[in-house]
């Protein structure tokens, strides 16, 4: 059934039951709300009602409330909540301090978030008095719900921008971002800058970032100072508004004096990216480096590097960066081995350890003299002019067998050594082969070490097992060595070796030892297992240890990408192993990117393109700039697709852009633009295609402009681009195009485009027409206007009028003292007159308490004056209370399901009135305002001699005295 609510809350409040009955109504109310019947007209009457059982002291009844209106809320297409005063409330429900002691819970404060939160997500909105509610939190003492109100200011900011009438917020949440590192908070900032909050692009408001850096005493400095900073100044918006226009990286240097070491931590901190190769930050690099050289830093930093090893790194890193050349000053050599093969003395001095290993007990060979033999010596000999006899490598080989494994750590870096450099000697001849095939010791010790590398126990660094899977390495790398392993009768173990890696460090370990040579070997069918057997966390792990082995391997692009990595990627996709196969798909781009050999492998491997092109598709252009690729694709219409997937290529751009900061190895973005242009037939494909992407500019969507103007900048990048670049007559349409703009997010990706451009005598000349200009700096260049202020040109918003809080008529005394302690120069003594104003009735009424509401939502109030202003309205109702118009026997069943609340666990709107005998209800005659509602029928007109439909016709005080006769009536 329907829930008459007018009726229930009528009753429940006629019926004056305690605070923890009235919860429980309530609380039924509030898990049965879908079922409210809420008649057209009565909502004022619902909400006084409502607003009075706020005003009660109990902190679950005002949760109750808010949830109620919330449901009602929800079910309307118009607003209530600041038409019946719902705001208020909820400002004082999220300003109220913490209890003491603090519940484990605060439903109260969580129904207040609720409904703020439907607010901003359906509506985009807060009202004034919420958020100077939310601020007022934010500067509690009790920094409980600080990140919690931190965020819903930040929502708020993004949903509305009311921060002009609240200049208050941006300190707060710069604050915050000092003593708590929040990147998602720092990025609200930047937004606020990029769509041009005046208040955040006031130069007063992120002073406050910089303000640390003033301190000439350390003690206070906030965690995350230097955090927050770096964060918004590695952005645009944050380098061109904040770092250049408003002065921010000039004030930042002018703190050097106070503190030197800090800010050129900071500074050393900001520029540590510029030091690199050129990258796909060099515009930002530049841009930054550009201001710096021409601030008065190089002349600081002079007058401290004698006394500050920090300013002396800092110098040092610049005088790098604007050096333009990492030139070396010859001071490092190449170190020539030593020839020992020219040294007969020292050969025949180290070939006496020969007879000491063939004769004597182990416990008195010279391992070094042993090491420098088979080192140094005998690989520039031939083992019959030295007379060395099978004896001497099979002893060593013994020893190995029978006691290498229970070797302390030290022992094992003589003897393993050793082992290696036997077995590289013996594998080069078949004699030497035939010693190892004969000692089956040196075979099991190798199986021993597998197993236990597969078992799931981590193998310490320092065990010896890791010098014999160096050795199985080397042998699964050797065709003389595969020979071996084939006729140890553990081929098929070795084979299937990756079935049983199961622990990480363990798995790592041998994948790194696993080397990849130009001979026949085991290498990549073992190492292709151990990638098809393993787990996508493994696999990744692989794929990286892989990455990391292109600096160490001989002709990787054959020896790896080419035999292992390739066919690997067709096994995959045969078995459908998608998320795999995305992983192999971002290795080959990886290595691609930087390989020459491994492109040509790819863009001629026919197999490989549709599997990019139908699954992978932004991933295609990475095997397109090799002109043998051209002919499996269709041109025209992979060119029309990116066009089209211009914004998801901004998404890919922005991510790797941040990363890049980071110091760590990221992927650089390419496009297809980029990459067709590398041939001739794909950068004249591309031309034609060029005046579509400048109609893109045109656009009011400024991450399509964006993409725009990425995609011609890497076009431009390629020399076949220089003509049509030229002749088209693009470097001065497309700046301006965008200039000047009041956007820096634009600016700095015109920045970072034309920095990819060709530096051609026409492409310079133009620049230098336009006032723009090629600025080098490290190994690298950039593309800089000459005045920033000249093209990011910021309008100026227009601030919005603070709406003033009118007196009430007849109270315009109260109202001036309320307002007045907004005034933080107002003294004690208006605290006083406020708090010996006679009488305190007056200030218990709903209009003054709607007064003190709207107030504390426009004007800035200290946490200790909005708790005096609060205080003085508390435990009055916002709305009068209604004369009673629900009829009675509206209020006689609402009293009833009112009653029911107490004992019913299933939702009320199923709830039954019972019927009760004549005799039974006498008895509860206290408990019971309407107990006609529990007479059957034939009670009813038994008892008071008229029918139920009857009665409630008849006068009020009829019914009252019928009520009465149930009660006297004998049984």
């Amino acid at each position: 059934m329907e829930l008459d609510l007018p009726a229930i809350l009528r009753s429940a409040y006629d019926l004056k039951l305690p605070a923890a009955d009235l919860s429980d109504v309530l609380t039924a109310l509030v898990e049965d709300s879908e079922n409210f019947s809420l008649p057209e007209g009565e909502l004022d009457y619902v909400a006084a009602l409502l607003h009075n059982f706020y005003s009660l002291n109990s902190l679950a009844i005002k949760a109750d409330v808010l949830k109620i209106f919330l449901s009602i809320e929800m079910s309307r297409s118009d607003l209530i909540v600041e038409k019946y005063h719902v705001d208020i409330i909820i400002a004082e429900s999220i300003a109220r301090p913490r209890p003491d002691p603090p519940p484990k819970v605060d439903t109260e404060k969580a129904a207040a978030f609720s409904y703020i939160y439907y607010l901003l997500n359906y509506h985009n909105l807060i009202p004034r008095t919420v958020l100077t509610a939310i601020i007022s939190l934010v500067q509690q003492p009790d920094k409980f719900y600080e990140s919690l109100a931190i965020a819903y200011l930040c929502d708020a900011i993004l949903s509305i921008d009311m921060t002009d009438t609240f200049p208050e917020i941006f300190p707060l949440i710069i604050n915050y971002i000092q003593e708590k590192q929040s990147p998602a908070v720092c990025s609200l900032i930047t937004y606020g800058l990029e769509n041009r909050f005046s208040v955040i692009s006031d130069p007063n408001t992120l002073r406050a970032l910089i303000t640390p850096y003033a301190y000439i005493v350390d003690n206070n400095f906030p965690p995350h100072a230097a955090d927050s900073l770096l964060a918004i100044l590695r952005t645009w918006p944050g380098l061109l508004i904040f770092g250049i226009r408003n002065k921010g990286i000039k004030e930042l240097i002018q703190c050097f004096e106070h503190s030197p070491p800090r800010v050129s931590s900071i500074i050393s901190s900001l520029i540590k990216p510029c030091i690199q190769a050129p990258s796909l930050i060099s515009g930002f690099c530049g841009t930054l480096i550009y201001i710096i050289q021409n601030s008065e830093l190089p002349n600081i930093i002079h007058l401290y590097t004698q006394t500050h090893n920090d300013v002396k790194r800092l110098g040092n890193n610049l005088r790098m960066i604007l050096k333009n050349d990492f030139a070396t000053n010859g001071k490092f050599a190449i170190a020539r081995a030593y020839d020992y093969s020219n040294s007969t003395t020292f050969a025949e001095d180290i070939a006496s350890i020969v007879p000491v290993v063939v004769s004597q007990n182990p416990n008195v060979w010279d391992w070094q003299l042993i090491k420098n033999f088979l080192t140094y010596v005998i690989p520039y000999s031939s083992n019959e002019t030295l007379n060395v006899p099978k004896q001497f490598y099979t002893n060593i080989l013994e020893y190995f067998g029978s006691n290498f494994l229970t070797l302390t750590h030290q022992k094992v870096l003589t003897v393993a050594p050793v082992m290696m450099s036997l077995i590289r000697y013996l594998i080069k001849f078949q004699w030497g082969t035939d010693i190892l095939d004969q000692d089956k010791t040196f075979t099991r010790i190798i199986r021993a070490a597998l197993l236990k590398v597969a078992s799931p126990k981590a193998i310490e660094f320092i065990s010896p097992i890791w010098s014999i899977i160096d050795m199985f390495a080397f042998l699964l790398s050797n065709k003389s060595g595969v020979g071996i392993l084939s006729r140890s009768g553990y081929l098929d173990e070795i084979l299937a070796f990756g079935n049983d890696l199961s622990h990480q460090y363990n798995f790592e370990m041998f994948c790194s030892k696993i080397t990849f040579t130009d001979e026949a070997s085991l290498t990549i069918p073992v190492f292709s297992n151990i990638l098809l057997k393993a787990s996508r966390q493994f696999h990744q792990i692989a794929l990286n240890i892989l990455k990391k082995k292109r600096e160490q391997t001989e002709d990787y692009a054959t020896n790896v990408f080419q035999k292992l990595i390739i066919p690997y990627a067709f096994t995959l996709n045969q078995l459908g192993q998608e998320d795999k196969l995305a992983d192999v798909i971002h290795f080959i781009c990886d290595i691609v990117s930087a390989d020459k050999t491994a492109l040509s492998f790819c863009a001629n491997t026919e197999g490989l393109h549709p599997i990019f092109s139908k699954r992978f598709r932004s991933l295609y252009p990475y095997i397109l700039s090799h002109e043998n690729a051209l002919k499996y694709l269709n041109l025209e219409e992979e060119i029309e697709w990116w066009i089209g997937e211009g914004k998801s290529f901004v998404e890919s751009y922005d991510a790797a852009y941040d990363f890049a900061f980071s110091g760590k190895e990221y992927t650089y973005p390419v496009h297809l633009f980029g990459e067709l242009a590398q041939t001739r037939k794909g950068c004249g494909a591309i031309s034609g295609f060029i005046e579509k992407v400048f109609n893109q500019i045109l656009s009011e969507d400024i991450v399509e402009i964006r993409s725009a103007i990425l995609a011609i900048g890497y076009f431009a990048s390629s020399p076949y681009a220089n003509a049509y670049i030229s002749s088209s007559n693009i470097v001065k349409r497309l700046i301006e195009s965008i200039l000047p703009t009041p956007s820096p997010i634009l600016l700095g990706t015109l920045i970072a485009s034309l920095s990819m451009f060709q530096r051609t005598q026409d492409f310079i000349t133009t620049l230098e027409s336009l006032n723009w200009k090629v600025f080098y700096f490290s190994n690298q260049s950039c593309v800089i206007p000459n005045d920033f202020d000249e093209v990011l040109v910021l309008d100026s918003p227009v601030k919005k009028n603070i709406q003033h809080v009118p007196n009430i008529p007849g109270k315009e005394k109260i109202c001036n003292l309320i307002k007045g302690l907004s005034n933080t120069v107002v003294g004690q003594d208006t605290i006083d007159l406020i708090q010996e104003y006679e009488p305190k009735s007056d200030f218990k009424t709903p209009n003054v308490h709607v007064f003190v509401g709207k107030v504390l939502g426009e004007y800035a109030f200290s946490i200790d004056r909005r708790e005096i202003v609060e205080k003085i309205v508390s435990g009055s109702s916002l709305m009068e209370l209604p004369a009673n118009r629900i009829s009675a026997k509206r209020l006689a069943m609402g009293a009833a399901i009112a009653a029911s609340c107490k004992v019913t666990f299933t939702a009320i709107s199923q709830y039954k009135v019972p019927n009760i005998p004549h005799a039974q209800i006498s008895k509860k005659a206290p408990q019971l305002l309407y107990p006609e509602v529990y007479l059957s029928d034939d009670d009813f007109q038994n008892v008071l001699g008229t029918s139920r439909t009857s009665f409630y016709f008849m006068p009020a005080a009829q019914q009252t005295k019928l009520r009465q006769k149930i009660f006297d009536s004998p049984p």
